[in-house]
């Protein structure tokens, strides 16, 4: 489960759909607690101060509908922006590197800005009456607005920064840098279990006398790269079912179909195949858009 939910978020992150999603919704909870607060009589209270919008219903469907015409015209050029930068990035750096562009969170906070500011003026301007009656402005709902406006003034400036940043070389081969180090560092742990000592090729002799011939094979379902290795989960396993466990592959290597993956040796061979149907957490990509299992049993 583990490795999914990380294959998961590491998708989610390398999308431009997920924190402008999440910052939606936060814009429409926002929209419906202040509106919920106006109604509630904070109006009346908040008319009084020199800060709050204190204009009448007219005033401020002008404003709400200022607001949202300018805050969508904005979203679309800030995202052919994104694209002309892709494509400037695609080009020079190749087509691998715009993934770390997609999972920019700059750029993701500022289209979500623009869009949820958008959203935010709409849901508050259909509350906005005239009328003798049944007059309501909500003051403090559009303020908010005002000051989201102006929020996005502040962050379309620092996106054209962002992107005049983000494609040059020097800041490319940094960012690519530093997630190769951290790559190293997650998939090639210092130390996993007990070592072979130094100088010393590994060799039947250094098994157990009862692992000799019992070794169990586990292959793989699929053909595909290498992705991950839960280290922890494989060392829970093995420790549970007092396993001694060999792993021919690393991470970055191509897998056959039916290639053994990993040697497990144990007497009881029973504790080999319910460790298998756990899964010892093996991802491979068969595809460019598929991550699948290299154990015969279903990754739990």
């Amino acid at each position: 489960m583990t490795l999914r939910f990380l294959n998961l978020w590491d998708t989610l992150r390398s999308s431009l759909w997920f924190v402008p999603a999440l910052m939606i919704a936060m814009a429409t909870g926002l929209s419906f607690v202040l509106i919920a607060l106006d109604r509630g009589g904070a109006q009346q209270v908040m008319a009084k101060t020199g800060w709050v919008w204190g204009g009448g219903p007219e005033g401020a469907r002008e404003v709400l509908s200022t607001i949202a015409g300018s805050m969508i015209t904005v979203a679309g050029v800030v995202f052919s922006i994104t694209i002309v930068a892709f494509q400037l990035a695609s080009s020079q750096f190749g087509p691998r590197l715009l993934r770390n562009f997609m999972r920019d969170t700059g750029n993701q906070v500022v289209l979500g800005t623009f869009i949820a500011t958008f959203l935010y003026s709409l849901l508050v301007l259909r509350t906005v009456r005239g009328g003798d009656s049944d007059e309501f402005v909500p003051y403090l709902s559009v303020a908010l607005a005002i000051v989201l406006a102006v929020v996005s003034l502040g962050v379309l400036i620092y996106f054209i920064h962002h992107v005049s940043v983000s494609i040059q070389a020097a800041h490319v081969i940094a960012v690519v840098s530093a997630e190769l180090a951290h790559a190293i560092e997650r998939l090639f742990p210092e130390k996993l279990g007990h070592g072979v000592p130094e100088g010393r090729m590994r060799k039947e002799a250094d098994l157990p006398g009862d692992f000799a011939y019992t070794a169990h094979p586990i292959t793989a379902a699929d053909s595909g790269y290498l992705q991950r290795i839960d280290t922890e989960k494989l060392m829970a396993v093995a420790k549970a079912h007092d396993l001694l466990l060999d792993l021919p592959y690393r991470p970055g290597h191509f897998v056959e179909q039916d290639s053994t993956v990993v040697l497990a040796w144990r007497t009881d061979e029973r504790a080999v195949d319910k460790a298998n149907q756990r899964c010892i957490h093996l991802w491979c990509r068969a595809d460019a858009g598929a991550r699948r299992g290299v154990c015969g049993g279903p990754a739990g």
